[in-house]
């Protein structure tokens, strides 16, 4: 699968640890630190540039078996929109740095 200009991308910059269940992201731009959930770094490592939105939504409806009442689409759309809001990926998704110095411990990002 080639890289598509509109597939969100995380910075390469960003780097990640497990820590129990979460994965804590480090963004050495801005010097904080995200606490990610299974779901939400689920769609973190789908974001290579590669996956559509579409694609990550169908992807993380199977991975978690969800059921016929989930929105995996309105999942992904507000945890990408998080990662946009924290400047954590590149291309269209990167709205700048928004920084204020906080720990994300949101449940998505």
């Amino acid at each position: 699968m080639s890289v598509d200009p509109l597939a969100p991308r995380r910075r390469p910059d960003v780097t990640g640890r497990w820590a129990g269940a979460d994965l804590v992201l480090y963004d050495s731009r801005s010097g904080r630190l995200h606490i990610l959930n299974q779901t939400a770094a689920t769609v973190w490592f789908m974001c290579d540039g590669k996956a559509s939105e579409s694609r990550i939504a169908q992807e993380l409806g199977a991975a978690f078996n969800l059921g016929a009442n989930a929105d995996p689409a309105g999942d992904v759309r507000r945890i990408l929109s998080s990662f946009s809001a924290e400047a954590l990926l590149e291309g269209r998704h990167d709205v700048g740095d928004r920084g204020n110095g906080r720990v994300s411990a949101q449940g998505s990002c």
